[in-house]
C-alpha cells in the first residue's frame, strides 16, 4: 500500500512539472483585454512587451488568444517575435485548441493567424501540425503563405500532401503560393522536379519510407533555383513570382545618368522598357500597381488593377511619361506601398541611397526604413525583390538594397 502511495505521490509530481498553466480568473481575463486596448491605444511598445511575457508565462487558454492582438496590432517586429515565441512554447493543449478556433474562423485580422501559424512553425505537437496543414489549403493568400513557410520550417512530412496539391493548382499561375510550395519541397526533399507528375510519383513511391529531417540543407532558402517557365514574367531576367504585384520605381534626378550597358540610353529608360515588358506579360487575373517615386510619390492607381487589356495599356502610357527629377523618397514610396493590404510581393529598383534635403547622414534614413519595414512586414510577409543600378557592396546603395531583400524574403540584383 505504501509503495503505491509512494508511485502516486511521484505521478502526481511529475504531472506537475509538464503542466505550466496557472489558474485565470474571468476578472483576470477583463483586466488582461483592458489593458491590451489601453496599450494598443496608446502604442505603448515596450509595455506591450511586458504584457506579451507575462501572458505567455501564464500557460491558460483564456488569455492565450490575446498573445496574437498583441503581437500585431501595433506593427513592432520584436513584440510580434515574443508572441509567436509565447505560443511556441506553450504546454496547454487547451491553449492551442484555443487559438486553433481563432484559425477556424472567417472573418477576423489576418495578421494575428500569420503570427499563430508562424509559431506553430517552431513545435512540435500533432494539433499544431495539423492546424498548419488545414491552412495551406485554404484560399487566403497571406494565411497560406504562412502555413506553407511554417511547414518548410518544422519540415512536417504530414505536409508534403497540400504542398504538392499547391504547387499542382498554381502549376499555370506561377504565383506567390507556387512559389513559396515549390521552394518548401525542394528544400524539404532535396529534389527539384520539374514537372507536376514527378512529384506525384515520387511521393506515391517515397511516402513510408522518406523522413525530411534527414534530408541535408543544401543551401540558403533565396539561393534554391525553379526553371523559368517559357511565359515566365521577368524583371531584368529574373522571373517575377506573383499575382498580387506592386513596382516601385526610382525616377530621381540621378536616374537621367547614362546606362552603361547601353550609353545612348539613360538608365530611367533602360528601366522603363524593362517595366513595360513585365507588365504586358502578367498572366490572366494579376492583380498589379506602380509607384513611381523621386522627392514626390506617383501611384499609377489608388489600388491594384486586374490585367486587363485596357489596364496594361494605361500602365504603359504611365511608364512612358515618366520623367527623372528630385531626390530619392525610398521612406515615403514603400510606406505608400504598404497601403495595399492585398500586396504579396514588392519589386524595388533604384540607383541611389534614400536620401532627403539637408540629410547629414544617409545611413540613418537607410536604419529608419528597414526598421519600419521589418515592423510593418513582421505579419504581412510582402516578399521585397530589389534591384540597383549602381551593383553589389557592404554598404552604400547595394548594403541597403541587399539588406532590404533579405529581411523580406526576397533577393538583391545588381543591374550591370
Amino acid at each position: 500500500m505504501q509503495r503505491i502511495l509512494s508511485f502516486t505521490f511521484a505521478f502526481l509530481l511529475l504531472f506537475q512539472g509538464l503542466s505550466t498553466a496557472k489558474e485565470v480568473k474571468s476578472s483576470d481575463v477583463s483586466k488582461y483585454k483592458k489593458r491590451l486596448a489601453v496599450l494598443v491605444k496608446g502604442e505603448r511598445v515596450d509595455a506591450l512587451y511586458q504584457l506579451i511575457v507575462e501572458i505567455s508565462n501564464l500557460d491558460n487558454e483564456k488569455v492565450a488568444v490575446l498573445l496574437p492582438p498583441a503581437g500585431t496590432l501595433v506593427p513592432n517586429f520584436k513584440n510580434y517575435q515574443a508572441a509567436v515565441k509565447g505560443i511556441a512554447k506553450l504546454k496547454n493543449e487547451k491553449a492551442i485548441e484555443a487559438l486553433n478556433k481563432i484559425l477556424a474562423k472567417k472573418s477576423g485580422d489576418f495578421r494575428a493567424k500569420v503570427l499563430i501559424i508562424e509559431a506553430y512553425g517552431q513545435r512540435k505537437d500533432e494539433l499544431s501540425g495539423n492546424a498548419i496543414v488545414e491552412r495551406i489549403d485554404k484560399t487566403v493568400s497571406h494565411i497560406k503563405v504562412s502555413a506553407i513557410r511554417a511547414a518548410r520550417t518544422r519540415k512536417f512530412k504530414n505536409a508534403i500532401p497540400a504542398l504538392i496539391k499547391t504547387v499542382e493548382k498554381h502549376w499555370g499561375a506561377r504565383d506567390r503560393e507556387f512559389f513559396e510550395a515549390q521552394m518548401a519541397l525542394i528544400d524539404m526533399t532535396g529534389l527539384n522536379f520539374e514537372s507536376i507528375d514527378d512529384w506525384n510519383k515520387w511521393w506515391e513511391a517515397s511516402k513510408d519510407s522518406f523522413d525530411p529531417t534527414k534530408v541535408k540543407k543544401k543551401g540558403s532558402g533565396t539561393s534554391i533555383e525553379i526553371k523559368k517557365a517559357e511565359d515566365s514574367v521577368e524583371f531584368f531576367g529574373k522571373e517575377v513570382f506573383s499575382k498580387n504585384l506592386l513596382f516601385i520605381i526610382d525616377v530621381s534626378g540621378s536616374m537621367r545618368a547614362k546606362d552603361p550597358s547601353d550609353p545612348d540610353n539613360t538608365r530611367l529608360e533602360r528601366a522603363k522598357a524593362q517595366l513595360n515588358k513585365a507588365v504586358k506579360r502578367l498572366r490572366r487575373g494579376t492583380k498589379f500597381n506602380i509607384i513611381a517615386y523621386s522627392n514626390t510619390v506617383r501611384s499609377w492607381q489608388k489600388k491594384m488593377q486586374i490585367s486587363k487589356k485596357s489596364a496594361l495599356k494605361k500602365a504603359s502610357d504611365f511608364v512612358k511619361g515618366l520623367q527623372p527629377i528630385g531626390l530619392t523618397h525610398t521612406d515615403d514610396a514603400i510606406e505608400k506601398a504598404f497601403q495595399d493590404i492585398r500586396v504579396d510581393t514588392i519589386i524595388l529598383l533604384s540607383d541611389g541611397v534614400p536620401a532627403k534635403q539637408n540629410q547629414q547622414n544617409p545611413q540613418v534614413l537607410i536604419e529608419k526604413i528597414l526598421k519600419w519595414v521589418k515592423d510593418n512586414n513582421s505579419s504581412r510577409k510582402i516578399k521585397i525583390d530589389t534591384f540597383g543600378f549602381e551593383g553589389g557592396g557592404a554598404g552604400g546603395l547595394g548594403g541597403f538594397l541587399k539588406k532590404l531583400a533579405e529581411d523580406n524574403g526576397g533577393t538583391y540584383s545588381p543591374i550591370p
